[in-house]
């Protein structure tokens, strides 16, 4: 089975460090709260111990003055003055509170000093108070630090939000992608494993790492397992050890199967694009029953040219054959044709007239079957040399006359000169406007022939046209379509009332293609007809129909 291992998106180690970025912010954001929430309880404790002393500086005042001469109120007063030294000292206290400490004590004990131990007593309150708002000062900054912990703990608190919420939407993303993406991954299994090709990923070694069904089956082994591993080499012995470069189209190569049989196959290679895994993929087809296929059309196609060259020769043969009695019988019955006018024998001279004609359409049609046989052989050589445009005009407009009156039409010849010289085979472009003016002689009646010929100039090369138009019968849209093909005749009706082989205009299409030129018709029906031949001054190479 084909698979290959995501590397990390970029992107996604960007939120991982910005994310790792934010818990050490957090966190040392955390410690500081903690170390100013624990500096301002030592600082209350220290500021509610200041207080005390002040209570007991009071206290000690108090007792000094009432104890003035009393012995027991003395006592009491020394007492207090070593209870206050001894808090006092418990404390962190400044040298001033040190030394006014002591002073107190000296003026207390062993005789109180009233005046000298009160004077002491207010140096102390003024040390305490100092302290005091010293301690005050920093309880502000603390609880200002406090309102900016608490304010930046609700701007964390909303950015958490909002990280959560698009956490979760980018969670319910990711789970959706990884549905879709597991939905995928099977429909490229599936696709793979039942592929009728051999799919192989390789490495950049040439070796094997994985292949679907096909490729084991192709290559006559039971399971994917035996190939895995191998060098492509082994299979396929045209490929080089190294997949260094791969080709641009695919490659016929010959590969070999299990059993030491080879078979040719067509192979395509082309480099697996990501930008963490270096591998190869390639496909490769049997070629076998292709070959096989072009074997036979290539012997079907031999076939048809021989078939095609026996028709030609056969057909050239038969002329020939049939143009020998034709000659004698056309060469004795103008003979007895001739005796019969002498002796005035009406009778014969009308029956003689009869077999000249039949004779004539006979030649006329073994010609025209020789004529079709030889374009499809490609046999048909063409008698290039000038030719005088406005010459055959004038020899082709004698004839049409000739041809129309028969049917009681009128002819009208019109040349928009100067019309030159062209190199052309006389004797076929004759043959192709004689069929075209013939034609529109027989399908009209009591009507008008206009034959038009212009030079113009088109795409840097000189044209003659030739336009033949009538106001015949017409053509139906759906004759017209097959209107060039051999032996067709039109509409059912034209077919009835008019006699002819249907190989005039096929033939007259394929020998203006092979001079290089252009025929079309234009028809409507119960209107007319106009059939135009466009025709370069010079030989180009043949225009397929």
């Amino acid at each position: 089975m084909l698979s290959s291992d995501e590397p990390l998106d970029r992107r996604e180690r960007l939120w991982r460090g910005i994310f790792v970025a934010a818990v050490v912010v957090i966190l040392g954001f955390a410690v500081w709260c903690v170390d100013m929430v624990l500096s301002a309880q030592a600082l209350r404790t220290k500021l509610e111990a200041n207080v005390g002393l002040l209570f007991a500086l009071d206290e000690l005042d108090l007792s000094i003055q009432r104890g003035e001469n009393d012995d027991t109120l003395v006592e009491e007063s020394a007492t207090l003055v070593r209870a206050f030294a001894a808090r006092v000292q418990a404390e962190d206290h400044t040298p001033a509170m040190g030394s006014a400490l002591a002073q107190l004590e000296a003026a207390v004990i062993p005789e109180p000093d009233p005046l000298l131990a009160a004077e002491h007593i207010d140096a102390l309150r003024r040390e305490i108070r100092g302290s005091n708002g010293m301690i005050s000062r920093e309880l502000g900054a603390s609880w200002s630090g406090l309102i900016f912990a608490a304010l930046a703990s609700l701007l964390f608190a909303a950015a958490a939000i909002v990280t959560a919420s698009v956490a979760r939407r980018r969670s319910h993303e990711a789970r959706i992608f990884a549905g879709r993406l597991g939905q995928s991954e099977a429909l490229n299994r599936a696709i793979v494993e039942l592929a009728g090709d051999v799919i192989m990923m390789l490495r950049e070694d040439g070796t094997i790492e994985a292949v679907n069904r096909a490729g084991s089956a192709c290559f006559g082994h039971q399971s994917a397992e035996e190939l895995i591993g191998k060098p492509l080499q082994r299979i396929i012995p045209e490929v080089g050890p190294n997949l260094t470069e791969t080709p641009g189209e695919p490659l016929l190569l010959t590969a070999r199967r299990s059993d030491g049989t080879t078979f040719p196959a067509a192979l395509s290679l082309a480099p697996l694009a990501h930008e963490e895994l270096r591998r190869f993929i390639l496909v490769l087809r049997d070629n076998s029953a292709d070959e096989r296929i072009k074997a036979t059309m290539r012997a079907a196609r031999d076939n048809a040219l021989a078939a095609a060259e026996a028709k030609s020769d056969f057909l050239a043969s038969m002329s020939h054959e049939l143009r020998t009695p034709l000659t004698a019988i056309v060469g004795f019955s103008e003979l007895l044709r001739e005796d019969a006018l002498e002796a005035g024998d009406d009778e014969k001279v009308e029956d003689l007239t009869r077999i000249l004609k039949a004779s004539d359409t006979l030649i006329g049609l073994i010609d025209d079957i020789l004529d079709l046989s030889k374009i499809e052989a490609g046999r048909l050589d063409l008698s290039l040399a000038p030719l005088r445009v406005r010459d055959l005009v004038d020899e082709l407009r004698d004839t049409a006359e000739l041809l129309a009156s028969k049917r009681s039409n009128k002819l009208i010849c019109t040349l928009e000169e100067p019309l030159g010289e062209v190199v052309a085979d006389r004797r076929r472009v004759h043959q192709v406007l004689l069929n075209l003016l013939s034609n529109a002689a027989k399908y009209t009646h009591d009507g008008l022939i206009t034959f038009t010929t212009r030079r113009l100039r088109r795409d840097g090369r000189s044209w003659i046209v030739y336009s033949v138009q009538d106001t015949g019968v017409g053509i139906s849209r759906e004759a017209l379509s097959r209107l060039f093909k051999p032996f067709e005749r039109g509409d059912r009706s034209t077919r009835k009332h008019f006699k002819g082989t249907g190989l005039g205009l096929a033939i007259s299409q394929r020998l203006v293609e092979h001079m290089g030129g252009t025929i079309r018709a234009e028809s409507e029906l119960d209107v007319g007809s106009t059939f135009t031949v466009e025709m370069p001054t010079s030989p180009i190479a043949p225009q397929p129909s």
